[in-house]
């Protein structure tokens, strides 16, 4: 087995690990740590953050509890934003389409827990659309649930908080002023696509557009080769150090790897049964 099959082996089993003790409903068929990078761009962790609202939200009456319980939750960091979130969150290879192009989450107004949805509130008809980085979350609209394809959402952001989106401006390409069937024919076929809103274009939110995963793929393909040249590096210097003339006498195991912020991941390499660990960072 080949160093980079052994990382590909490795990673897939630490993410698999890692996603059975959030209950996440792994996609056996599909790799791992891609299903896991997915949940850690759509998760939303809780976190102490400004709270701004679109100059013409609404709320209706029969909301107004589970909106409370939600206000609470984004205004102290705690008690569980996630739960507002998708009934699909933590089910393998689901992909927020909204999400990923307009960088738009919907969270449900439920306020007590669903009981076909462990841990999550119980979905609501109409949802609350927000937009949330790591400092603010902005109150776009309550609009029905389904309605991810309207663009007035994303103009809203455009107009009123453009330095919310402004790094997702692209330059040099005209996009085009889709119209809203249009953009759901679009994600349907899974084809990624550069919006015209006014005179600016606006490019899809990061990490996957539609349903392509080439930009995770390709993610995952260069974290592969950093650890890939590191675990060499370390190779060469205790071959060096013990005279092995065969780099396949040694034998190599990732063990751990920091999930929270991709940043750095434990190892092992063992010769003649003596094993070394070593943590590097990526």
């Amino acid at each position: 087995m080949s160093l980079n099959e052994i990382i590909d082996r490795d990673l897939n089993k630490l993410s698999t690990f890692f996603l059975d003790s959030l209950d996440y409903k792994v996609n056996k068929n599909n790799n791992s740590f891609l299903q896991l990078m997915n949940l850690k761009h759509w998760f939303i962790a809780d976190k102490s953050r400004k709270i701004s609202f679109a100059k013409d939200f609404r709320l209706p009456l029969e909301y107004e509890d589970g909106f409370k319980i939600l206000l609470n939750k984004c205004k102290s960091g705690t008690g569980g934003i996630y739960q507002h979130q998708s009934r699909k969150l933590f089910k393998g290879n689901t992909i927020d389409l909204m999400l990923c192009d307009f960088g738009i989450h919907h969270l449900h107004l439920g306020v007590k827990e669903d009981s076909n949805h462990k841990r999550m509130v119980q979905g609501t008809a109409d949802v609350v659309f927000v937009y949330v980085n790591d400092d603010e979350i902005f109150f776009i609209k309550v609009a029905g649930h389904g309605e991810w394809h309207l663009k007035n959402s994303l103009e809203i952001i455009h107009r009123e908080r453009p330095d919310l989106i402004k790094h997702r401006i692209i330059r040099g390409i005209k996009g085009n002023s889709f119209k809203d069937e249009e953009i759901l024919a679009l994600r349907s076929k899974g084809y990624a696509y550069f919006i015209k809103i006014g005179t600016v274009c606006y490019m899809p939110e990061q990490i996957w557009a539609g349903k392509n995963l080439v930009k995770g793929l390709a993610y995952f393909i260069q974290l592969k080769l950093k650890i890939e040249q590191i675990i060499e590096r370390q190779i060469k210097i205790v071959c060096s150090e013990q005279n092995l003339s065969n780099t396949d006498e040694v034998n190599v195991k990732i063990v751990d790897f920091d999930f929270s912020k991709f940043e750095d991941f434990h190892f092992e390499l063992i010769v003649n049964n003596n094993m070394t660990s070593y943590k590097a960072q990526i």
